[in-house]
């Protein structure tokens, strides 16, 4: 067979193969090359999903308690719960966060029938220190010592007056600031039985 020939037939054999991929293509209503992805699942059912780690510690759990509490929890590396999120049957939602001890160090909560969030940050030991929250609309910070004790309160009441309230170490008020709705300051300071001993105006 000579070069032209040669030639020739080689072109001939690549334009059938060519003709050929593309017929059968054609009554097969796809590429041979060419899978069907499968649909990803819109939705997934299960009444618990659990996330390991590859050596098959539990890192995260997410699920519905026998109380019907929906929550999700997260564990460190060692198997220690670290931090939940929970939405009690009555619908409150509850955020924690917890230290390498397992105490609780902070909450967020939705409190009462309005939702009213409350804020709580606790020491080392898992006692409260600080509590930030709105009640009855009107905000207000509270400060504990470190047997738990409220010690300083801090808020706005309705008309917005602002207040500061000083207690000693059982819990009785001492100390009470406040600015009166026409800008007028107020100080009244009581004895260990609460009873007023000074105050302006």
């Amino acid at each position: 067979m000579s070069r032209p020939q040669f030639a020739v037939t080689l072109m001939v054999v690549a334009v059938a193969g060519l003709l050929g991929g593309a017929l059968s293509d054609r009554l097969r209503g796809k590429p041979a090359y060419a899978e069907e992805a499968a649909a990803p699942a819109k939705v997934i059912e299960a009444e618990e999903l659990r996330v390991v780690d590859r050596q098959g510690k539990p890192r995260a759990k997410l699920g519905v308690d026998p109380d019907g509490s929906a929550g999700l929890a997260l564990w460190d590396a060692a198997g220690k719960e670290r931090a939940g999120l929970v939405c009690s049957p009555d619908g409150r939602p509850h955020l924690m966060l917890v230290d390498a001890a397992g105490k609780l160090r902070a909450g967020l909560d939705l409190l009462g029938p309005d939702g009213a969030p409350s804020l709580t940050l606790s020491d080392a030991a898992g006692k409260l220190c600080v509590r930030l929250g709105v009640l009855l609309n009107s905000p207000n910070l509270m400060l504990s010592d470190g047997a738990g004790n409220p010690r300083v309160t801090l808020w706005i009441v309705p008309g917005g007056v602002p207040s500061l309230s000083l207690t000693d170490g059982q819990g009785k008020e001492r100390v009470d600031l406040s600015v009166l709705s026409d800008g007028t300051p107020g100080l009244t300071l009581r004895d260990a039985a609460r009873q007023k001993v000074w105050g302006s105006p």
